[in-house]
């Protein structure tokens, strides 16, 4: 059998960000699951072509400063491995700050399109809660509420009403807590959820978490 035809193993990897790890960038964070398959001689499958690279995918890039616990790898291999010994192998190959959750074997035709992600905003004793709580109860009150989002590079200048993706947004007494929709059409960046709130200074959010991310059921999490 040649290489091309080879049979492949898709294998799910959630995993948890934290400490300095939360500053790496989306292309750090792909190229260190590179490092840590090849320390753990995990059997990577490899694209053909004149510049092969692993198959795998960070399914839903996380903002550098973003702390989670809700990552996930999908990777391809090319033999069969356990759940137990990958995460094993994979345990002994990563640095301090990023958490193995669980594995688990899927579908080659399963594909990671994330549906909507939730966040934790951890505010600081010095951010103004009252002032958060007026801010919050004046969204909800609104009908829409629309920001205008400059051209960047390819993607062009539009104006986004924010309460038709974000579909939770509640303060708890822990920080405050928001879902957003992921359309492929568009989404709302954390930044401008917290445009609501005025919150902009790092004195008043100590971090920002991934909580959750929604996947199609052959993706949702045993535990």
């Amino acid at each position: 059998m040649n290489a091309v035809n080879a049979t492949k193993y898709k294998q799910a990897v959630w995993y948890a960000v934290e400490g300095d790890m939360r500053f790496l960038s989306h292309r750090d964070t792909v190229r260190l699951w590179q490092r840590a398959l090849t320390r753990a001689e995990a059997p990577a499958s490899f694209s053909q072509g004149f510049n092969p690279h692993m198959r795998l995918t960070v399914a839903l890039p996380r903002s550098v400063g973003t702390a989670s616990r809700a990552e996930l790898l999908v990777m391809e291999l090319t033999e069969s491995w356990s759940s137990e010994k990958l995460i094993s192998a994979l345990r002994c190959a990563l640095p301090a700050g990023i958490e193995i959750l669980e594995v688990c074997a899927i579908a080659a035709s399963v594909k990671a399109h994330p549906m909507w992600v939730r966040y934790q905003i951890h505010l600081s004793k010095e951010a103004d809660r009252e002032q958060i709580t007026h801010s919050l109860a004046k969204y909800q009150q609104a009908s829409t509420w629309c920001i205008h989002r400059p051209r960047r590079r390819r993607h062009p200048e539009r104006t986004i009403d924010l309460k038709q993706v974000i579909t939770e947004l509640e303060l708890k007494g822990d920080g405050l807590y928001c879902t957003l929709d992921l359309s492929e059409q568009v989404t709302a960046r954390l930044d401008e959820v917290m445009g609501i709130f005025a919150i902009h200074s790092p004195e008043f959010m100590l971090q920002a978490e991934r909580i959750a991310v929604g996947y199609a059921e052959e993706l949702r999490r045993l535990n």
